[in-house]
């Protein structure tokens, strides 16, 4: 950790100020169990107003950093996201959003949900050269592969027997999407629409500001680590998983994201690159198809790294209540075993 903290502190975003009038500080951030961050404050010894606050992310060993960093710059672009400040092979650097996620806030369901769509339905209408040059979400690659590289645990937790039943359902599912996918509806999706990722800021950011009945505060869109070009329905798959939204509200969600899509492309038509205009219609199948999709590839997510923090319980409780409800989609219970 120290050592990581001293390549921060090298810098060229930091080494060039005069460390007679500024301390930095540099303090670990709770950011999920994936990438080392870091807050970096920046204090102006003269002058408390000029003080600069930053964060940043380790990218060492994120296989997927080069889209991150383009979803972050896009998002930023366009004002729903963290500007970025600084970022090379090893480090992504952006300002420092004050304030508390949505999962925080006190605020009706309803409301969280309606801010998430909106981003959402942001995200989905973004264009760049760059990212037609990406290979689209391969869901069903990612699980296996992710079976694949620690199944000697997995099998200890599941059993022989429910492995070979879940790579059998892995191939059924997989011809599945291969149907229900249509090419033209892939987007530029975040991969994390949860609410602790939806930031309602304290102060003045790049950020636009989305409506809220309580406040009309920015709200931000972060962490971009899970970002891909896949279907708009995979987005709001993972959207209902990995907020444990109750299933009876899937209906809903797709009615909000769709009224929040076509609102926000009639009202910025000309001030953003729209995306193709089927996007705006939701396949609930396909939608229904993921589903189950995201729950396992969550519920095996949180178990990996359960079993790499010495069976955590906390990420132990999470993979098993993403289980359990794949298992209620799929009818493969996984749970019983995962103990």
């Amino acid at each position: 950790m120290n050592d990581i903290r001293q390549q921060l502190a090298k810098l060229d975003l930091f080494v060039g100020y005069d460390l007679t009038k500024y301390q930095i500080c540099i303090e670990p951030i709770a950011q999920g169990t994936s990438h080392q961050c870091f807050k970096v404050t920046l204090i102006d010894n003269l002058n408390a107003s000029n003080t600069k606050q930053y964060f940043a992310k380790y990218l060492v060993g994120h296989y997927s950093a080069s889209i991150e960093i383009e979803a972050t710059m896009l998002a930023a672009k366009h004002k729903f996201g963290a500007t970025l400040v600084y970022t090379d092979q090893t480090w992504l650097i952006s300002e420092f959003i004050d304030g508390q996620t949505l999962a925080q806030v006190t605020m009706p369901t309803d409301e969280k949900m309606d801010i998430a769509m909106q981003l959402m339905a942001k995200l989905h209408q973004l264009s760049d050269a760059s990212l037609a040059k990406l290979e689209a979400l391969n869901v069903i690659g990612i699980i296996s592969s992710l079976i694949s590289t620690h199944s000697a645990s997995f099998i200890e937790q599941f059993s022989l027997e429910k492995m070979a039943l879940l790579n059998r359902w892995l191939a059924v599912q997989n011809s599945q999407l291969a149907s229900l996918t249509n090419r033209l509806n892939l987007v530029l999706c975040h991969g994390d629409v949860n609410f602790s990722n939806i930031i309602k800021t304290k102060t003045k950011t790049n950020a636009n500001k989305l409506a809220s009945h309580q406040s009309s505060s920015p709200c931000v869109l972060v962490d971009f680590e899970c970002a891909s070009i896949a279907p708009v329905e995979f987005d709001i798959a993972m959207f209902v998983a990995i907020n444990h939204s109750e299933l009876t509200l899937l209906d809903l969600t797709v009615d909000q994201y769709v009224h929040m899509y076509l609102g926000y492309k009639n009202a910025s038509a000309n001030s953003i690159d729209s995306a193709q205009s089927s996007i705006g219609k939701v396949d609930k199948n396909l939608v229904n198809a993921l589903l189950p999709c995201c729950y396992l590839l969550n519920g095996l997510w949180y178990l990996e790294n359960s079993l790499k923090q010495n069976h955590c319980s906390n990420l132990q409780a999470l993979a098993n209540e993403q289980l359990a409800n794949f298992g209620d989609l799929s009818g493969i219970k996984l749970v019983g075993h995962c103990e």
